[in-house]
């Protein structure tokens, strides 16, 4: 595995003068240093293409969480989310990998492996199912030092994914709220019929806040393919 720190980030303190978001998205400015992480968790699907191309307008760096599936059915958008300057990190979707520490540290392993088999680069980055963990309790500090003393960084989300959700302005409402709230915010977003117009909105609002907002990765060691 790749040696560059990578930590999951510290959720800071909320602004000292915490307003509601604004009615009007250009009425007010955001105050204050805002550090944002921009992540995928749905698997791979038809609608990633036009998400990489919303992503790359702004020109804006997501990570995008996937397992064997995705490897095996969407080689070639993950090899262009990787050529692209976007993260690949792990996500387990199998049930059988929550059952132990040991079947999830297994599982990312493989993933891993495969990952550097087909495109030559490796990830420490790791999010979890909650659909999972909740129903196993395997998110906790024993397990979470497991997985990071076999090198990988666990993250979770700040911001909970809100398209395909919620209707799309709501949706957009919802993900500016956390930002404007939060000094630091992991967003989550899906792959689905919506997903665009609310990354795409949420994308517009940072950009233009972007005198005050600093989009990162959330590591940059990784390997690009070979090709």
């Amino acid at each position: 595995l790749n040696t560059e720190e990578a930590t999951e980030p510290a959720v800071t303190e909320k602004p000292t003068e915490v307003a509601t978001a604004p009615d009007s998205e250009d009425s007010q400015k955001l105050q204050g240093w805002r550090t944002v992480y921009i992540t995928f968790t749905d698997p791979i699907n038809a609608n990633t293409p036009a998400i990489l191309d919303t992503l790359n307008a702004y020109g804006y760096k997501g990570t995008f969480f996937i397992d064997y599936n995705d490897i095996y059915s969407n080689p070639l958008v993950i090899t262009r989310i990787i050529s692209e300057g976007h993260q690949i990190g792990i996500k387990p979707r199998s049930a059988n990998a929550y059952t132990s520490i040991e079947a999830l540290t297994s599982e990312i392993n493989g993933i891993n492996d495969l990952l550097y088999r087909v495109f030559k680069t490796r990830t420490r980055t790791v999010m979890l199912d909650v659909m999972y963990t909740y129903n196993y309790d395997l998110i906790n500090a024993v397990n979470s030092k497991t997985l990071e003393e076999n090198g990988y960084s666990v993250w979770k989300t700040t911001a909970e994914r809100a398209d395909g959700i919620y209707y799309n302005e709501v949706a957009y409402g919802k993900m500016v709220s956390v930002l404007w709230e939060n000094n630091t915010v992991v967003y989550n977003f899906g792959s689905n019929y919506s997903t665009n117009y609310v990354l795409n909105s949420t994308l517009s609002f940072i950009y233009r806040n972007r005198f005050n907002c600093d989009v990162r990765l959330a590591h940059s060691a990784f390997t690009p393919p070979t090709r």
